[in-house]
């Protein structure tokens, strides 16, 4: 089979993107077809370090049944309600709604990352489908940065590891919260669902600002400093608090009230407030004239 890179493939490792390219293979099948001299770069045998870039041509020996069998599954699109909050030639950043999954478990299932991929179909390639840059828990809503092609989503992905990708949350708690740095460690809960606080665990950081008192509630903001697994939700419960509505850290009951509101990055930014989540806010006697988003 012959392959031309596109700029969604240029500017990586020839061994990587077969390993893309070939999801199902197992790894050391398409380190042997190097050793075989299976792979041809621009006519040339090529080593695992090649790099390649736009208009290279790839040659790749292999029969038709195990193409077959080593490619990915054709991906099926699933279109559907997408809220576009930002877009520009490089990035992507859309709302995601409460109750709605923001990766697939199986192929065809409804999700904000299958609508996103259907969105953008014509960007779609063998070895590139976008995906989010960091995911929402399910009854979380909010704001989620995609990448329109393969270079920008590795640029993105060294901005979040860096901590150069802001993220913000807004939380309507019971009670009230001590404001600042919040720092514990934590690990994945092995007889319950969820994460647990425990010594040695992953180190999860999280500024914490209280922007609205409503006894018996308040409005926090959230700053994630990491990322890690129900990083704002174990964190609140771990200071005597919790998020309205969650079922894990909870009392649960009608979804969680925890919102990803504003995403800053590369000298851009996206901030929205649903209607759905304002509504939860008037409820208990929180509107808009009592606070200011843009102020922090």
């Amino acid at each position: 089979m012959t392959i031309i890179i596109d700029e969604s493939s240029a500017d990586q490792r020839l061994d990587r993107f077969l390993i893309k390219l070939f999801p199902r293979a197992p790894r050391g099948e398409v380190f042997r077809l190097f050793r075989k001299k299976d792979v041809k770069l621009n006519g040339k045998r090529a080593s695992v370090d090649c790099r390649v870039v736009l208009g290279d041509e790839i040659f790749v020996y292999l029969s038709e049944e195990r193409q077959k069998a080593w490619m990915a599954q054709e991906l099926v699109l699933v279109a559907g309600e997408l809220e576009i909050v930002y877009q520009d030639e490089d990035d992507l950043v859309v709302y995601k709604a409460r109750g709605l999954k923001t990766t697939p478990d199986r192929a065809g299932e409804d999700c904000l990352t299958s609508r996103v991929q259907a969105y953008l179909s014509d960007r779609l390639t063998p070895t590139f489908k976008p995906s989010p840059l960091g995911r929402l828990d399910k009854d979380t809503e909010g704001l989620v940065l995609f990448a329109k092609n393969y270079q920008r989503t590795k640029l993105l992905e060294e901005l979040q590891r860096k901590s150069q990708v802001k993220k913000s949350y807004l939380a309507l708690v019971f009670g009230t919260i001590k404001e600042g740095l919040c720092e514990i460690t934590i690990k994945k809960n092995l007889t319950s669902p969820g994460m647990k606080v425990e010594d040695g665990g992953k180190v999860a950081k999280t500024i914490f600002k209280t922007l609205v008192k409503k006894p018996p509630y308040s409005l926090v903001e959230a700053e994630l400093l990491t990322g890690k697994t129900h990083q704002i939700r174990i964190s609140l419960a771990s200071m005597g608090s919790e998020i309205v509505g969650d079922k894990l850290y909870g009392r649960g009951g009608g979804g969680q009230r925890l919102l990803c509101y504003k995403l800053e990055w590369a000298g851009k930014r996206a901030e929205y407030l649903p209607e759905s989540f304002l509504k939860e806010l008037r409820k208990v006697g929180i509107d808009e004239s009592s606070y200011d988003s843009n102020s922090n």
